[in-house]
């Protein structure tokens, strides 16, 4: 019978235990400007140490953690808006090929984005000699991307073994096939046989119709234009369009493996192709102008162009002998 008394003690001390512990641990709040005070409670927040920044939850809405480098720094994306318009890696819904394109397929060797997720890209094939474009666009689910903060880019991925004869490849955002803004470039400065990132301003559509609608994006398509109507072209890929925003007046950089370079300038005023000057042409060279008003370039122009850097010497020398004997000074 002691035991047994000593038993239900035992249990009731820590069940009294267990009730402190959750009232002396329970979630506190407080009211906006309140003074921290020693005797404030809270609950301890964790995160995840994640070296590199990557995908934690399954698909879009799942809790997910927080992500903080080595030495406990947060990571935060510097977009403010982002929006997946289509991974271009499904046929469904279905797309609808223009003339001279046959039905689009997958790429035949699943290749995709390797930073993005999926596992395939689409495939692209003009195999008819009517007209010079061949594209294949979709009606997809109504997106608004309105939240857009003053400037915002266009950006996909495309890849081919050989662009001759490819004088545009493309991508359009809009409400229908005959209302959409068109952004696009000359395959001639992108890498072969490896993906290419292209970013445009969203200001640089060229517009059809009533062009693009920001607070209604109900259509996508992607396609090529030939140099010639006579022109074909086979498993040209597609992979990953997005619309995201970039802060205003900044710089944009974006490269491929070639060392190809372009620059854009977002945000107002102008939201147009950074300026840029004089300069060798050769591979992987970034041309700028350098502001005239800069005192330490003027510094460095007169030093050079002085008489105390800039002399002419000439050396003269009576050369003796024959090869066979050697030369003498």
């Amino acid at each position: 019978m002691l035991y047994k008394r000593l038993a239900v003690i035992a249990m009731l001390v820590g069940a009294l235990t267990g009730i402190a512990n959750a009232q002396r641990w329970e979630p506190r709040s407080y009211q906006v400007d309140r003074p921290h005070l020693t005797r404030h409670t809270g609950q301890l927040m964790l995160g995840v140490r994640t070296d590199g920044p990557r995908t934690l939850g399954g698909t879009d809405g799942d809790y997910v953690p927080f992500q903080f480098g080595e030495h406990g720094g947060l990571y935060a994306s510097v977009d403010q808006v982002h929006i997946d318009i289509d991974e271009l890696q499904s046929l469904t819904p279905a797309w609808t090929a223009s003339t001279d394109a046959k039905a689009l397929i997958l790429s035949a060797t699943s290749e995709h984005v390797a930073s993005h997720e999926g596992f395939t890209s689409v495939s692209l094939e003009k195999d008819g000699g009517t007209v010079v474009e061949a594209s294949y666009g979709k009606t997809i689910t109504s997106l608004d991307g309105s939240a857009m903060p003053g400037a915002g880019l266009v950006d996909f991925y495309v890849k081919h073994a050989d662009f001759t004869n490819v004088g545009e490849v493309f991508v359009r955002l809009g409400t229908g096939a005959s209302d959409y803004n068109q952004y696009g470039i000359d395959p001639d400065e992108l890498s072969t046989s490896l993906w290419n990132h292209l970013s445009f301003s969203l200001h640089e559509g060229v517009q059809t119709g009533t062009g693009l609608d920001l607070s209604n994006i109900t259509y996508v398509a992607f396609g090529v234009i030939m140099d010639a109507a006579g022109n074909t072209v086979a498993a040209v890929l597609f992979n990953d369009l997005e619309l995201h925003s970039v802060n205003a007046s900044e710089l944009v950089i974006t490269g491929n493996a070639a060392n190809t370079v372009r620059v854009s300038k977002f945000g107002s005023p102008s939201n147009a192709t950074a300026t840029t000057g004089a300069g060798n042409t050769s591979t992987g060279t970034l041309r700028v102008t350098i502001a005239t008003d800069d005192i330490n370039l003027a510094a460095i122009k007169t030093a050079v162009e002085s008489d105390v850097l800039v002399s002419q010497t000439l050396i003269r020398q009576t050369f003796r002998g024959s090869p066979a004997d050697g030369v003498d000074l």
